[in-house]
């Protein structure tokens, strides 16, 4: 079983200050970060990396494809990899309506932009431990 600290994230945001930023909180912390600024860039480096990728951080607003079309994409050849995603423009609620009604992956989760770091840092290792 993978560590939180050696999980691989695939992190991907349209907005480069904030894949930039999330990407140091998270490398600060001892994760293996690859990143991308839409879903089909994604989509190829996930394609040409070898190992597994446990964690899927995107955010749901993207251009060209939205954060749950990728993770669908994703999840065909890497079913194994979890998925947390992040958004500033839509409501909590609004989310936790559309995953219970399925429209998101089951098992995925949400975190609200704005967020502070501690936030960011717990959810990331509650969905990597299945919590």
């Amino acid at each position: 079983m993978t560590t939180d600290a050696a999980a691989t994230i695939l992190l991907v945001d349209d907005d480069a200050g904030t894949l930039t930023l999330i990407a140091t909180i998270l490398r600060g912390e001892g994760y293996t970060v690859l990143t991308a600024e839409d879903g089909p860039s994604a989509i190829a480096m996930a394609e040409k990396y070898p190992v597994p990728i446990q964690l899927l951080v995107a955010d749901v607003v993207l251009p060209g494809m939205n954060g749950r079309d990728l993770a669908l994409r994703l999840g065909a050849t890497r079913p194994e990899m979890k998925v947390l995603y992040i958004s500033g423009y839509i409501a909590r609620t609004a989310v936790q309506e559309q995953m219970i009604m399925g429209s998101f992956k089951e098992g995925a989760h949400f975190l609200a932009k704005p967020f502070r770091t501690d936030d960011l840092l717990r959810r990331v290792g509650a969905v990597l431990r299945g919590m």
